[in-house]
C-alpha cells in the first residue's frame, strides 16, 4: 500500500529521515542531517514528491522514497533522492510509485546501494544502471611522492565557468550513467559546479583544500573537496583534461588534497566515489591505498527510453 508522504504527519516522517541520516553516518562517515534539514519543511509545503509504503495488513511503514522535480535545458526531470525499503518487493512498489504519472519522462537516480533495492529493479523498467564504489583512506596512510611534480593554485569562485568547461571536456567521451550533468550540457556542468561550491548538497565546500592546475588561461585539472563529517573530507570531483592525463597530475592532486584537509579542517579520513566503469581512476585510487566502504547506484531513463519501455509493457 503506497501513500503520498505529503499527507503524513511529521511524527511519521521525521523518524524515517533521522534513521537514514544515522545510517549514512555509521556506514559512510557522512553527516547528512544538516543538509537534509530542508526536506521536512519542503515536504510539508508540498514542494517535493514522496511516497510511503505500508503493510496492507498492519499499516506498518515498510519503506519510503522522495524525489526532486526540476527543469533542465527545458526538459522536466525527476531526481530520486532516497529510496529505503525493507524488502525487494517493497522497492518494486516504491519504484512504480516514483514512475507513475504525472512523473516527468526523464528520471535520474543516485541512491545508497542496499540488497533490498537491486539494480535489476531499475533495469526492468528501462533504466541504464551504473554502480559506484564509495572509497576511503586514512589520511595518515595517504603519503606524498617526492618525485611527483605538483604545481597548483587554490580554488576561487572566479573559476566556476572554467571548471565547468574542463569537466564538460573531461567527461565528453565517458560511457555509462552519470548522475551529475547527465546530458553533458554546458548549463548542467555550470549548475553542477555551483552546487558543489556554493550549496551544501554534498557537504560543506572546503576552498582551502580544492586545487586547480592551470594551463595558460584555462584549467588543465581540478579537485573539489567538501567536508561531509566532523573527521571526514570528501573528494567530490577530480578531473583532468584529456591532453594533460598520464603525467601524474591526478595522483599529485589527490595527495595534495589529503595534505590540505589535514591542515585546513583537521579531518582524518578522505572519501570519494568512483564509477565501476572508470577503470583508470579506480586503479589510481586503489594504488594510493583507498579501500571500499560502501556503494551507490546510479540509474537513468531518458524520455525516449521511457516511451520504448511503456510500449513494450
Amino acid at each position: 500500500m503506497i501513500a503520498d508522504w505529503c499527507n503524513e504527519t511529521a511524527e511519521v516522517i521525521a523518524p524515517l529521515l533521522a534513521d537514514e541520516c544515522r545510517t549514512w553516518e555509521a556506514q559512510l562517515g557522512w553527516h547528512v542531517a544538516d543538509d537534509w534539514a530542508v526536506i521536512e519543511p519542503a515536504r510539508q509545503a508540498r514542494w517535493i514528491p514522496g511516497w510511503v509504503a505500508r503493510s496492507a495488513r498492519t499499516g506498518e511503514v515498510r519503506g519510503w522514497a522522495f524525489a526532486v522535480d526540476r527543469v533542465v535545458d527545458a526538459q522536466r526531470e525527476r531526481q530520486v533522492g532516497a529510496l529505503v525499503a525493507d524488502s525487494v518487493e517493497t522497492s518494486h512498489a516504491l519504484i512504480d510509485a516514483v514512475l507513475a504519472p504525472p512523473c516527468p519522462m526523464a528520471v535520474t537516480v543516485f541512491l545508497r546501494a542496499t540488497p533490498t533495492s537491486p539494480a535489476e529493479a531499475w533495469r526492468a523498467r528501462g533504466f541504464a544502471v551504473q554502480p559506484y564504489e564509495y572509497l576511503q583512506i586514512s589520511l595518515d596512510a595517504l603519503g606524498t611522492d617526492a618525485d611527483t611534480p605538483a604545481t597548483w593554485d587554490l580554488w576561487t569562485d572566479a573559476m566556476i565557468a572554467d571548471a565547468a568547461a574542463l569537466l564538460q571536456n573531461a567527461y565528453a567521451e565517458q560511457t555509462g550513467v552519470r548522475p551529475f550533468a547527465p546530458m553533458g550540457s554546458s548549463a548542467e556542468w555550470r549548475e553542477y559546479v555551483e552546487g558543489l561550491t556554493r550549496r551544501p548538497g554534498c557537504g560543506k565546500f572546503v576552498p582551502e583544500a580544492s586545487l586547480v592546475v592551470r594551463e595558460g588561461t584555462s584549467l588543465a585539472a581540478v579537485a573539489l573537496t567538501t567536508q561531509i563529517g566532523p573527521e571526514t573530507a570528501h573528494l567530490a570531483q577530480l578531473a583532468v583534461t584529456p591532453r594533460a592525463r598520464r603525467g601524474g597530475t591526478a595522483r599529485a592532486l589527490v595527495q595534495g588534497v589529503g595534505a590540505a584537509v589535514r591542515s585546513s579542517c583537521g579531518c582524518r579520513t578522505l572519501t570519494l566515489l568512483v564509477s565501476a566503469a572508470n577503470t583508470p581512476a579506480a586503479r589510481l585510487y586503489r594504488g594510493l591505498g583507498f579501500r571500499p566502504s560502501g556503494g551507490f547506484l546510479a540509474a537513468r531513463r531518458t524520455a525516449s527510453a521511457a516511451f520504448v519501455h511503456e510500449d513494450r509493457a
